[in-house]
């Protein structure tokens, strides 16, 4: 077993080296520019102010009342399964202008992996869904201030789960080699996307 100063120095000096050279991966882009949206959001919320926060987290999300945290899943869930309730809310014209906004959405992110740089284009788009969860979460506290993170994570239920797992499909695509149009996964993909805009209307429609 090698000892001595000599030797500890230069197993330092190995070890900064690698760590050095160690190639700045797909998932370490994504995290970035995630970071990136996130910090350009919130000082965009506080620059502005409430108002243009709420115009902002208007065009991303369907605005949902106050009230629906207060009255609970299980009201809702009471609400939106009596005669009629799902049909009247997908009928309305949130349902078709939120569905119309998350399959644009989607068919950008898999636009983005069809590119040739497609993870640049990919971490564009992670920008912008940084930004749009940041002046989301910038908006609700200054409405509600410390029960702002519960109000946001109720907002974002159950249709975050969906859109989360779209994203992840859609951010493996673009990180891949191959080129692919993968038409009828994308299809498949859009009809879970649909799913999520629905419950997203169900829920805080």
């Amino acid at each position: 077993m090698r000892t001595g100063k000599g030797w500890r120095l230069a197993e330092a000096a190995r070890n900064m080296t690698a760590r050095r050279h160690r190639r700045f991966s797909y998932g370490d882009w994504l995290c970035f520019c995630f970071i990136a949206g996130v910090t350009a959001g919130t000082a965009a919320a506080l620059s502005f102010g409430n108002a243009a926060s709420a115009e902002i987290r208007a065009f991303e999300y369907a605005v949902p009342s106050a009230s629906l945290w207060a009255a609970g899943l299980k009201a809702r869930l009471a609400d939106a399964v009596v005669a009629g309730g799902i049909k009247k809310t997908l009928a309305n014209g949130v349902f078709l202008t939120v569905l119309i906004k998350r399959l644009f959405q989607a068919g950008a992110g898999w636009l983005a992996g069809l590119m040739i740089c497609s993870r640049f284009f990919f971490g564009c788009l992670t920008v912008w869904a940084g930004m749009c969860v940041s002046v989301s979460f910038a908006a609700l506290t200054l409405e509600k201030g410390a029960v702002a993170l519960p109000s946001y994570l109720w907002y974002s239920f159950p249709q975050g789960i969906i859109y989360f797992f779209v994203w992840t499909v859609l951010a493996g695509w673009a990180g891949g080699r191959e080129r692919r149009l993968r038409a009828g996964a994308f299809l498949l993909l859009m009809a879970v996307t649909a799913m999520g805009a629905a419950l997203e209307c169900v829920f805080h429609g």
